[in-house]
């Protein structure tokens, strides 16, 4: 096994990309463990490792981690205090400007990693039965997750969704394998939607020798709906004298007018008149809000361009991020090339290679 630190001193001004320390560890062997930087501090108050950019460009970095095995680009770690809850995060990104984001994550990978994960801007895992894999919390009016793809789903669920608050989009419907060839196709049925919030119930009901029927609710059924409306029709042979004798009372309905002994299809609709619902009401129409005005949920239906839409207006940076994938990923693979030549690497065929011989990562 050999190994090598490296360590300079000097102040970055801007120019020329410096570093107030740097270091890098070679490991030849397969086992070990080799640090290119490594910062302790046992004061309450203390940090480990204090880096600082002074520069306004978007490229300054005031830590920058790269890896180029399976290894973490940045690994942090909260230990707990020693196996007591004091409440420590691994890795924490803020922001006090009135800008910025206090963590970024992007991938510029093309396939899955080893693990089977990716490639992924962020990851997130809970191994706790109260935790979550990821949690997005806003404070104030913004929206707590903001999700967006080009070509995919923008969001993939893979489980259960509870919903604890309204829910509004363009279309909605079930998709399953397609029950009479499931390897090949999916079979679509589009959602029953209606002005109000409304409940459809229907049966079937078998008329007695007076050609009459009392069809009964479960017992949550008049605190549930209100504002009922029928529909019957008579299964087997005309029954042009149907009719709902008595309406809905104490959860149930009474049918009559039918041939003793027949079938009858009957449908109920009820409003929703529970406390939530009547807490919020969906409107049917709402004016658009100021900064809505004259754009689009999806402009290129009214031969609009995408700066037009409303998802451009709460997140102007998600349209320009699309569009700048590609020259992001230049900027980044320049950012870490010239880092690796600060530290005496020079590209090869292999990857990044030192006089010495030793050689790390890939130049792609």
């Amino acid at each position: 096994m050999s190994g090598t630190i490296d360590a300079n001193v000097g102040h970055a001004d801007g120019g020329e990309l410096l570093s107030a320390v740097e270091g890098i560890g070679v490991e030849a062997g397969s086992a070990g463990k080799t640090i290119g930087v490594f910062g302790e501090s046992k004061s309450d108050a203390g940090t480990g490792v204090w880096g600082q950019s002074d520069s306004a460009s978007v490229s300054a970095n005031a830590v920058f981690g790269s890896a180029h095995g399976g290894g973490a680009g940045v690994f942090g770690t909260n230990a707990g205090g020693l196996g007591l809850n004091t409440g420590g995060v691994g890795v924490l990104g803020q922001v006090q400007g009135i800008s910025g984001q206090g963590v970024w994550g992007e991938s510029f990978g093309t396939q899955a990693s080893p693990n089977g994960w990716g490639p992924d801007g962020v990851d997130g895992i809970s191994h706790s039965s109260v935790g979550s894999g990821v949690s997005a919390v806003n404070s104030t009016s913004g929206d707590g997750l903001f999700a967006q793809s080009n070509g995919g789903f923008a969001a993939f669920f893979l489980g259960d969704v509870d919903v604890d608050g309204r829910l509004s989009k363009a279309a909605g419907s079930f998709k399953i394998d397609h029950p009479l060839d499931p390897a090949n196709k999916y079979l679509y049925h589009s959602f029953v939607e209606s002005p109000d919030m409304m409940n459809i119930y229907n049966g079937v009901a078998n008329l007695d020798g007076n050609g009459e029927a009392v069809v009964k609710m479960p017992d949550w059924f008049e605190s549930l709906n209100k504002d009922f409306r029928y529909q019957l029709t008579s299964i087997g042979a005309p029954g042009p004298n149907l009719y709902v004798a008595e309406e809905i009372s104490g959860n149930r309905f009474k049918i009559a007018g039918g041939k003793p002994g027949a079938k009858v299809s009957w449908q109920v609709t009820g409003i929703r008149q529970d406390a939530y619902a009547n807490a919020h009401r969906i409107p049917v129409e709402e004016a658009k809000s100021e900064k809505e005005r004259g754009l689009y949920l999806h402009p290129e239906l009214f031969g609009e361009s995408q700066e037009k839409s409303i998802a451009a207006a709460h997140h102007a940076g998600a349209l320009k991020m699309a569009k700048e994938g590609n020259a992001k990923l230049q900027g980044v693979k320049q950012v870490e090339w010239t880092c690796w030549r600060r530290m005496g690497f020079q590209p090869s065929r292999n990857g990044w290679s030192k006089q010495n011989g030793n050689s790390i990562g890939s130049e792609d």
